[in-house]
């Protein structure tokens, strides 16, 4: 008796910066969220896509996820994990591997593509004034933090909200619908996550 084979699909991408030699933090620092956040994977439908966070391939990387035959229907998932800032002008800036770079630069020239996408950003500050990053770019959703955050704590959240949205069958819907993934957000934010959302200052925006 034959089986067909089970395609597991690339619904993620992970993007993390070197932080031993980030601009921004020190060699004592060697912390990597590649396989924190890859368990979450763990026998799901779905699987996700580890590149460095890199200045001179941060186009590119999102260019050939977003390319894929899998990313044509339903939400994706494109994570940034690193050290940031939120400027007096309204713009995030964050440590790429070799410098730092301008979010809005980025997602500009990605715009076209973004309409499944959503946007978790796992960097202190940059969390502020979603909604109209959200709009500007068309990201389907984004979450971040607004404040500074601890690695572990921040870590923890972004772990349980990729569970999350794994049971939820986010990944395996077939429209690009924020509903869903707003849902539950709202849930885990009304329910046992509500104080370490409060600290971690989450917000969130939905198209």
């Amino acid at each position: 008796m034959s089986t067909e084979p089970i395609t597991v699909r690339e619904k993620a991408l992970i993007l993390e910066s070197d932080w031993r030699t980030s601009p921004a933090t020190s060699a004592s620092q060697p912390h990597a969220v590649k396989t924190l956040y890859a368990s979450a994977f763990q026998n799901a439908a779905c699987t996700m896509r580890y590149r460095p966070l890199s200045a001179h391939t941060f186009i590119s990387d999102c260019y050939d996820f977003l390319g894929l035959p899998d990313n044509r229907r339903g939400p994706n998932l494109i994570l940034l994990s690193t050290h940031g800032e939120y400027s007096a002008e309204g713009l995030r800036h964050l440590s790429a591997t070799e410098q730092v770079i301008v979010l809005e630069e980025l997602l500009t020239l990605l715009q076209p593509h973004l309409s499944r996408t959503l946007l978790v950003l796992d960097i202190c500050q940059v969390g502020q004034a979603l909604p109209p990053l959200c709009q500007q770019f068309g990201l389907l959703g984004v979450v971040g933090f607004a404040g500074r955050v601890n690695w572990t704590a921040s870590s923890a959240f972004i772990l349980s909200l990729l569970r999350h949205w794994l049971a939820a069958d986010v990944f395996n819907m077939q429209r690009a619908s924020s509903r869903r993934p707003a849902k539950v957000l709202e849930q885990m934010q009304s329910g046992r996550y509500t104080r370490l959302m409060q600290l971690l200052e989450v917000n969130s925006a939905w198209r």
